[in-house]
């Protein structure tokens, strides 16, 4: 292809595209368009980076020299600005260029939402390597009170960052408790309990309306029932959204983010796309929905590259699956922890493994204490939705009954329900 393969967005989903077109065969012109001029960075190092656990360099996995050694041609701080996609041609500030082929691969911001005082500057969202910089210009101010609202794998990082510091900190979500799309109410309470015990404030079904500024210079944050929190910072981990303010005319399929095949195509053959913008199938609904994982950025910049050059390797969906590490306590959820009609609970010195199934089919876990091959499991469960469609072609059933026989054996006991 003599006109270039273009990528809008320069993330780990297009660091993966990049590499698999070149592991392929593919010397043909790659250009790489960004509103920034870093090189691919991973945004969950981002507090590990604020609080001084980890050096600059490490928030970019690929190395500082990644558009020299794949030759790149990086158009950096120049975002797109219209995809042109029955064209075949993006639009810049700078410029129109022609592509052959188009990987959306934009990634999601943090989101601000629309309430008086969001915009402060002491109000931090926790996403980019500039976002990492705040943060830890806040850790290095010492502040005495800090209010994190959103209840998610991010906001409880940022718990643990700012408590460490022996900061005051109060959690604070519009849900009823914590982790809502990934702990069952069982987990949720032990995480809570513990929470409470650390001097962690708690403040759930509350929903922010304002911040202000008061005269002493502190941040006053209003809730909708009239309470209020005073805070020296007020870090927002409310969640992403998707970045596909570029397309217009409804010219792809997009419902929360941009509709694709098994190969990462969008409704338009030559426009691919991965990552936080791609709604491929949740193995555990059955229905497409945007799965914003490292692991399945990186598979579907592979398919993605793959698909380009017409080979086949598909990307056939997948499980949430979040694992976060807090206060030496492991948390993992996986699949659908709240839509079940049976359950497997094992407990062992405090800690808690729950298995969810639905109609025989393990469709959901949790597991809360000393990590358990969770990778493992989800790979079952996908064997068991999937069928041949894996290359082992296994049902998956055996490998779970072996985990579960495996725990008893470890000194888990099973709790009777």
């Amino acid at each position: 292809m003599s006109t270039p393969i273009i990528i809008i967005g320069n993330g780990c989903a297009g660091a993966e595209c990049v590499i698999t077109l070149r592991k392929h065969g593919y010397n043909g012109p790659i250009q790489m368009f960004a509103d920034n001029a870093l090189p691919p960075a991973n945004p969950m190092l981002t507090t590990y980076y604020a609080s001084g656990r980890i050096p600059w360099k490490t928030l970019f996995p690929y190395g500082t020299k990644f558009y020299e050694r794949y030759n790149v041609e990086f158009h950096y701080n120049e975002p797109v600005e219209e995809l042109r996609n029955t064209e075949h041609k993006i639009h810049t500030a700078k410029g129109i260029y022609d592509y052959s082929k188009c990987l959306i691969a934009s990634g999601a911001s943090a989101v601000r939402p629309p309430i008086p005082g969001c915009e402060h500057q002491r109000v931090l969202t926790v996403r980019t390597p500039e976002d990492a910089k705040m943060l830890m210009a806040a850790t290095t101010a010492r502040p005495e009170r800090v209010l994190v609202v959103g209840a998610s794998m991010v906001g409880i990082k940022v718990v643990e960052m700012f408590h460490n510091l022996k900061t005051h900190v109060t959690l604070a979500d519009l849900a009823p408790g914590i982790f809502p799309l990934a702990a069952s109410q069982v987990c949720a309470a032990k995480i809570e309990e513990d929470l409470t015990k650390r001097g962690i404030d708690l403040l759930f079904s509350a929903q922010l309306s304002a911040i202000e500024e008061r005269e002493d210079g502190k941040l006053d944050a209003i809730f909708a029932d009239g309470t209020h929190n005073t805070c020296d910072y007020l870090a927002m981990c409310v969640g992403v959204r998707a970045n596909l303010g570029f397309i217009r005319n409804h010219s792809l399929a997009v419902n929360r983010g941009i509709l694709t095949d098994e190969q990462m195509r969008s409704s338009d053959p030559d426009v691919f796309a991965a990552g936080d913008v791609a709604q491929s199938m949740n193995l555990s609904s059955g229905h497409p929905a945007v799965i914003g994982l490292l692991a399945n950025a990186r598979e579907q910049g592979e398919a993605a590259g793959l698909g380009m050059l017409g080979k086949q390797a598909p990307f056939p969906g997948s499980f949430p699956h979040n694992i976060t590490h807090y206060f030496d306590i492991d948390f993992v959820g996986i699949g659908d922890t709240r839509q079940f009609d049976e359950e497997k609970r094992y407990e062992k010195d405090g800690q808690l493994c729950q298995f969810f199934y639905t109609k025989g089919r393990l469709t959901g876990m949790n597991t809360l204490g000393k990590m358990l091959q969770s990778g493992v499991i989800k790979n079952q469960m996908m064997k068991q939705n999937l069928g041949n469609k894996m290359p082992e072609g296994t049902s998956g059933y055996q490998e779970i009954l072996m985990q579960e026989c495996a725990m008893e054996e470890a000194g888990w006991k099973e709790v009777t329900l």
